[in-house]
């Protein structure tokens, strides 16, 4: 009974130990350095919204100054026409801009649409890193599944072997026949060998994109990996509502408000102006002074070199520029949604036929194995059966994870593939 409960235990453990892709995409995501550094470039987005805001807030600034000075005056009722003082003098000045051409506001809309870009960008560079751990994540298992399949390939070569072993001890084949079983045997001991090397390197590859070492991972199925229904379908989606194609438009739509801004040279300014003044020994009066203002002023700029007329062609060069980016990503997306689908359709194409390769080939190996017995097939015969159903087995499982794949990949051209696997990062 206790050694029941340890076995379900350590089978439990061992279920919870488990690592599902959308874990390890999660972790991968995380703590990636180039999201890492993205997600900063964000937040320093999100604080310029703050920065530009702040140009709807007053001002106020304190003075503060000691010096020395002279009086020169042209006073009859004076006994003195000099008059020199220790000058000392405190002000503070409050200043609320009322209107400024609309500056602020252009610059607040163009802080929002550029976080807005950012965000977008930082959401699709987490959907390229999805389908880069997704691969490393699918190699593992199929380099593993490839390895299991070259390992049984060795025990089936090791049991003709014994079986040909046999055979020459009785007299009933020859030592050409045992030579090459022998051979044939180190062939799939290489292929072993070289399979566990390429699990390894699967391995590695998996650290590098997820900063952990693979363990128990899950398998995935493809029928679980649901994508748009038609190449059109997904070129339309990708086109609308793929982060890349978002962002390029907040960057033409950032452009755009960062031109109307410009043009706030051309209008005059208005201010609220509250001052407060402190002076003592100054304008030749000795003595404390007290001043207080409060003003409206207006200040408009007639000219300024061109400075202004430069700036808005500038802006406007910029908003022309933004287009292009965003009809050039336009055409990346539907290029890479179009190849992404075409590798798809191919992988999709070739599964059944490699398939029945499969049953095809094994049903050939146990046929030759009949035959041989009854000296109808040569060993030779019987063994490049065996290769060809180890081989068929191999590109088979090959075909099969590259389908999920190019599945996944085809999610990430049309934008969606992490909301696909439910994965919500930091």
């Amino acid at each position: 009974m206790k050694l029941k409960l340890s076995l379900v235990s350590l089978l439990a453990m061992s279920t919870l130990q488990a690592t599902s892709l959308s874990e390890a995409v999660k972790t991968g995501i995380n703590y990636d350095p180039e999201v890492l550094a993205e997600t900063k470039r964000y937040e320093v987005k999100d604080k310029s919204v703050a920065l530009a805001e702040s140009g709807y807030l007053p001002k106020v600034d304190l003075y503060g100054g000691i010096g020395y000075e002279e009086t020169d005056r042209e006073n009859l009722h004076s006994a003195q026409k000099n008059e020199n003082f220790t000058r000392k003098e405190a002000s503070a000045r409050l200043r609320q801009p009322i209107f400024e051409g609309f500056d602020t506001t252009y610059a607040v809309s163009a802080a929002n649409f550029d976080r807005e870009a950012s965000a977008y960008g930082l959401e699709a560079l987490k959907g390229n890193k999805t389908l880069k751990i997704i691969k490393a994540y699918l190699n593992v298992l199929q380099m593993q599944k490839i390895a299991a399949l070259a390992k049984d390939n060795l025990n089936t070569h090791k049991k003709i072997e014994s079986s040909i072993s046999q055979r020459h001890a009785q007299g009933v084949s020859t030592k050409a026949d045992l030579i090459q079983i022998k051979g044939r045997v180190q062939s799939a001991e290489t292929n072993l060998l070289s399979s566990k090397n390429n699990v390894q390197d699967a391995k590695a590859t998996y650290f590098s994109v997820v900063g952990e070492m693979p363990h128990n991972l899950q398998s995935v199925s493809s029928s679980q990996v649901k994508i748009p229904s038609s190449l059109q379908s997904a070129i339309s989606q990708s086109v609308t509502d793929h982060p890349t194609m978002l962002a390029s438009q907040r960057n033409v739509s950032t452009a755009q408000s960062r031109r109307d801004g410009s043009e706030s040279g051309y209008y005059p300014h208005l201010y609220a102006d509250l001052s407060a003044n402190h002076e003592v020994d100054a304008g030749g009066i000795e003595g404390p002074q007290d001043t207080y203002q409060a003003m409206v002023r207006v200040e408009w700029n007639i000219f300024n070199g061109f400075k202004e007329e430069k700036r808005h062609e500038i802006s406007q060069i910029e908003v022309l520029r933004a287009g292009d980016q965003s009809s050039d990503t336009q055409r990346q997306l539907e290029l890479e949604t179009r190849l992404s689908w075409n590798v798809y359709s191919s992988i999709k194409q070739q599964l059944k036929p490699l398939k029945n390769h499969v049953a095809y080939a094994k049903e050939a190996t146990k046929l030759y194995e009949e035959q041989y017995t009854v000296d109808r097939r040569s060993l030779i015969d019987v063994l490049n059966s065996q290769v060809e159903y180890f081989n068929a087995n191999r590109a088979f499982v090959k075909a099969r994870y590259d389908e999920i794949a190019a599945k996944y990949r085809v999610l990430n051209s049309i934008g969606t593939i992490n909301q696909t696997l439910g994965v919500t990062t930091k």
